[in-house]
């Protein structure tokens, strides 16, 4: 998850943080890739989240984080 005030939201930042990761064994979260490009239009001057399309995005992540966790923690659904 990232933004950035470019157009490609943290692309690279995620993928170099992602090599590393990576690369010490880490258990990552492949999908969804949560990348807000063009940040300043996306927050209001509070920071809080002004743009409905990254806020959908965030909550999908976010409900498929928690299956994503789970999945670990030996919880079961339901």
């Amino acid at each position: 998850m990232g933004a950035s005030n470019g157009r490609f939201g943290s692309v690279r930042c995620q993928q170099h943080l992602r090599n590393v990761l990576f690369a010490v064994n880490t258990h990552l979260m492949n999908t969804p890739e949560v990348m807000i490009s063009q940040a300043e239009s996306a927050f209001d001057i509070e920071g809080n989240l002004i743009d409905d399309k990254a806020r959908k995005q965030l909550q999908k992540f976010w409900s498929l984080f928690v299956v994503w966790v789970r999945r670990f923690s030996g919880e079961r659904l339901g």
